[in-house]
């Protein structure tokens, strides 16, 4: 009974400690660093907040309407807002207020100002697609540095067996009589040495998979692993283009380019901008009001009544041929009735329609240095779009450069580590024969494992710089 209840308890961990551990592709780390980078979640906020200045821009130009109320009770001595006689009485009043407004003319400001937001808003759109692309090329990078440092871990575990071997020949020769003991500590030596190298690759594969994992904002203790490309180096590549033409392709293709491009004329309608607030504005605005007061008069009541014909004189004084007045209505007041809130608001309201006309003559300067002020953020903008193609034509010039030292030393470490086989394959069989002592041996095999170690760099930076060249000339990374 107790096995078989430590049997159900202990399934589900050995089910879990057997669960594959996700491979992840170089496809995979970029799509999730896209997701996860704390720049690019920056860069889509500032994508964000572009859209929103572009749209209030474009509500600008639209009329304002604002519409108020207000309420409150005097005490003491008061002024009835209905007759302005003073009073001394507590008064409850209500006050109902709108306003509207429409911008006429102001030297097309506001016109320049929506083109503006407009640029800077396709701008950011530019500077998100330039931090997506960093992050890329900072996640390509470390992921090579996982996948060299995988391949420098299992050159030096090859090496690693192989001096164990050697080692294990080389006692049964001692054992024999037929080597010294001398060499067999020399080979021992030699087996520590090798297993230092595998420990020291495997603390580097730790760290860079551990530096590839932050790029990617995955906690440390996550179990991770990738998934190996099949990376062939084609010795001999042509390039196909010299640096000049790949980099006027980049000028049409790189995102910040296009960005300062872009912001170079949003400078130019913000200093339009500027420029338009020397000249006046015309604006077309309407309000209305209307009131109560607890003070204000009862409202009298009239009523129609008929006034019969009643005598006004005589004809030629004779007293028997009476002048009588026509029959006749009038309004007479009757009585009173309480003014009450609906009936005030009714009667009190009063409105307003007109233009204003504003000349700007003197504003402490604001005008001018704020002109001023637009002026050099477009002149800066100016220098910041040179200065960005002049740092892209460095970098392709540079890349372009690397890739074709890169190559170079890839093909010497490749010759190299062929000459160095060959020469250890001669000088094995020499220590084998006895013709070579031990010393030469570790000599001839630690100059080929370090060969391999150079080779595999040399083809990894090969491989990545190609990739930085690629990318300029818009071609996919992976």
């Amino acid at each position: 009974m107790r096995l078989l209840v430590f049997l159900i308890v202990l399934i589900p961990f050995l089910g879990q400690a057997q669960m594959p551990i996700k491979k992840w592709s170089l496809e995979d780390c970029v799509d999730y660093a896209k997701q996860k980078n704390l720049n690019i979640k920056r860069s889509r906020l500032d994508v964000e907040s572009a859209q929103a200045s572009y749209e209030q821009s474009i509500w600008d130009q639209i009329p304002t309407l604002n519409v108020g109320a207000s309420g409150g009770t005097n005490f003491g001595r008061n002024i009835d807002p209905t007759t302005n006689r003073f009073i001394n009485q507590s008064i409850t009043t209500v006050g109902i207020t709108a306003s509207s407004g429409v911008l006429i003319y102001n030297g097309f400001t506001v016109r320049n100002n929506i083109k503006q937001s407009e640029r800077n808003r396709e701008a950011s759109l530019a500077d998100l697609e330039k931090t997506e692309n960093d992050v890329m090329l900072q996640v390509v990078a470390n992921f090579l540095t996982v996948v060299f440092n995988r391949e420098l871990l299992e050159v030096n575990r090859l090496q690693f067996e192989s001096s164990k071997e050697q080692l294990v020949r080389i006692e049964k020769l001692v054992q024999a009589g037929s080597s010294r003991v001398s060499d067999e500590m020399n080979q021992r030596s030699q087996v520590a040495t090798n297993e230092l190298n595998v420990i020291t690759a495997e603390n580097n594969l730790a760290l860079a998979i551990l530096a590839l994992k932050q790029i990617m904002m995955i906690p440390a203790d996550e179990p991770f692993d990738i998934e190996i490309p099949d990376f062939e180096v084609e010795e001999g590549r042509i390039l196909g283009e010299n640096s000049d033409e790949i980099y006027r392709s980049a000028l049409n293709i790189m995102p910040e380019i296009r960005s300062a491009d872009i912001r170079q004329e949003g400078a130019i309608m913000g200093e339009k901008s500027a420029k338009g607030r020397f000249q006046p504005t015309l604006t077309a605005n309407f309000s209305f009001n209307t009131n109560y007061s607890s003070a204000a008069q009862d409202r009298a009541i009239f009523q129609s009544q008929l006034i019969p014909p009643t005598p006004i004189g005589t004809v030629n004084l004779d007293p028997n041929q009476t002048v009588y007045s026509y029959e006749s209505n009038q309004f007479v007041q009757v009585g009173t009735e309480p003014n009450d809130l609906s009936e005030q608001l009714t009667d009190n309201r009063n409105g307003f329609v007109g233009l204003r006309l504003n000349i700007p003559i003197f504003n402490n300067y604001q005008t001018r240095l704020g002109f001023q002020q637009a002026r050099i953020s477009r002149e800066n903008a100016e220098v910041q779009k040179k200065d960005t193609e002049m740092g892209l034509r460095q970098t392709i010039e540079q890349a372009y450069y690397d890739v074709l030292a890169a190559e170079k030393t890839f093909v010497a470490r490749g010759q190299q580590v062929e000459a160095l086989e060959e020469s250890f394959r001669v000088i094995e069989k020499q220590y084998n024969l006895g013709a070579a002592n031990s010393v030469d041996y570790q000599v001839q095999a630690n100059s080929l494992n370090a060969a391999k170690s150079d080779f595999v760099r040399s083809k990894y930076d090969l491989i990545f710089k190609r990739k930085i060249l690629d990318f300029y000339q818009g071609k996919p990374l992976y």
